[in-house]
């Protein structure tokens, strides 16, 4: 029935009409698609199945089309389906349905939107103070629901190669209750809700981050020195030395220390009154201080991308998971992985 042209064949489709045609075409697809899916479960040739898959397969493709086309001709058809889908959703997730702005903030838990926006906000705030070395190196965001990072590792010659090497995103996670009469007490005064648990939550993520990255950076490195940093000049000679042994050398250098080498290089003076710490940054472009780096370690990279970058994957996730005694608990986590694609040109340096 559907092969018939449902039209008349000597009259013009025109108006009202085009988009009934179009209506027309996609029940077709539709009935075409079951028949070639229902076909391919039937019969057990596996090579007349996989062509029958792939003719389904474009169908779909045309009923996509169409659809489309329909979006286009027809204003009112598109509110419905926007309607229907905004109803499916709040079905699925067994939310009600609430009139408004998809936009506007959504509850988390307890919280009303406009809350969990100031919890939000102050984590965000927080996590950004804490992250040290992702505001240094190159960035690459994947976006939500990505488990895996394809990398290359840069092989050196006459000839510069490079290998293929997937590198797994690693998820961080941390943890923070907010009391219920904290709630209740940011309400009556009509205050944002920015708990100083979330801002330590927060500030843990980052320090995870941090070492995330300077462990991959440090046990990546290809050349490596160690000494004693306790004469004034220790260190600096050290530190020239692994630019001098590097085998890829770039115009600009990251220095990356943790708070306590920064005062334990700051404590080492020369005669002159010149500390080590200032006489080192003399032979690098900037020196980063993260307590995500291990004590007695630094690490020497450039920040060029095809040296290294930090890939993203979910950045800042905040999650509510039940309530916990007189307490509410939530998670905030990412994922997140570095590649090092140039190991010849970073150096660590131990003391």
């Amino acid at each position: 029935m559907l092969s018939r042209n449902p039209t008349e064949p000597s009259q013009r489709v025109e108006g009202s009409g085009v988009a009934q045609a179009v209506r027309l075409a996609i029940i077709a697809e539709l009935d075409a698609i079951n028949l070639y899916q229902q076909l391919a479960d039937a019969v057990s040739d596996e090579s007349v199945r996989k062509v029958l898959l792939d003719v389904a397969g474009e169908e779909k493709t045309h009923f996509g089309e169409f659809l489309e086309l329909l979006r286009r001709l027809d204003p009112e058809q598109v509110k419905e389906l926007e309607a229907g889908s905004k109803e499916v959703a709040s079905l699925v997730s067994g939310q009600v349905k609430v009139q408004g702005d998809p936009r506007d903030p959504q509850p988390l838990g307890p919280l009303s939107g406009e809350e969990a926006e100031s919890l939000r906000s102050a984590i965000a705030e927080a996590l950004g103070r804490a992250r040290a070395l992702r505001s240094s190196l190159p960035v690459t965001v994947l976006g939500d629901g990505s488990l895996v990072a394809p990398s290359e590792a840069i092989t050196e010659g006459d000839v510069i190669k490079a290998s293929s090497q997937p590198v797994q995103l690693s998820r961080l996670i941390t943890y923070f209750d907010v009391e219920q009469d904290l709630i209740d007490y940011s309400r009556r005064l009509s205050a944002p809700l920015r708990p100083a648990s979330a801002a330590r939550a927060a500030s843990l993520l980052g320090l995870e981050e941090d070492a995330l990255i300077a462990n991959s950076l440090a046990s990546s490195a290809s050349v490596k020195e160690a000494g004693s940093w306790s004469s004034p000049g220790s260190f600096t000679s050290l530190l020239a030395k692994a630019l001098e042994d590097l085998k890829v050398r770039y115009p600009s250098y990251l220095l990356i220390i943790s708070p306590s080498t920064r005062a334990r290089l700051a404590s080492v003076v020369d005669p002159a009154g010149v500390d080590e710490l200032s006489r080192a940054s003399r032979l690098v472009d900037r020196v980063v201080v993260s307590p995500g780096v291990g004590d007695g370690v630094a690490i020497l990279v450039p920040p060029y991308p095809d040296v290294a970058d930090v890939v993203v994957g979910s950045d800042l996730r905040l999650d509510y998971l039940g309530p916990s005694g007189s307490s509410h608990r939530f998670a905030i986590w990412e994922t997140a992985a570095v590649r090092v694609k140039s190991p010849q040109a970073i150096a660590v340096i131990t003391g």
